[in-house]
């Protein structure tokens, strides 16, 4: 019988946030990585003890909060649970359909400029 991880630890490397995060939640896994309060991102999948385990910058908690999720596997799995429904969400419910939308909506500002001679538009510019 093949044994799987349950946990996921995913530091910091070339950024807080990485690839591994979103394989994680998606294969089953626990993720526990330093805390990214700090970060917006989509989907949400950061939210503390919820749908990861924020761990200290300096890792002083690690072993403590993989110790505590490896003897409450119900605990974990409610966790699990939480992540996987939020990353499936975000693509069921046209979030990210909605995100791009917005990123490329032209904005009534921008229409305005648009439609000025070029050197109004130059003008307008900050």
């Amino acid at each position: 019988m093949k044994r799987f991880a349950m946990i996921a630890f995913s530091p910091f490397g070339w950024g807080e946030i990485t690839l591994r995060d979103y394989e994680a939640v998606c294969y089953g896994c626990l993720l526990v990585k330093p805390s990214v309060d700090h970060i917006d991102v989509e989907p949400n999948i950061f939210i503390p003890g919820e749908t990861y385990v924020p761990v200290r910058w300096d890792y002083a908690d690690l072993v403590e909060k993989c110790r505590y999720y490896l003897d409450h596997p119900d605990e974990a799995n409610r966790i699990i649970h939480n992540a996987r429904t939020a990353y499936k969400a975000y693509f069921q419910q046209n979030q990210f359909v909605r995100k791009i939308e917005s990123l490329v909506q032209p904005t009534s500002d921008a229409v305005a400029i648009a439609s000025l001679p070029l050197q109004q538009a130059i003008a307008t510019l900050p």
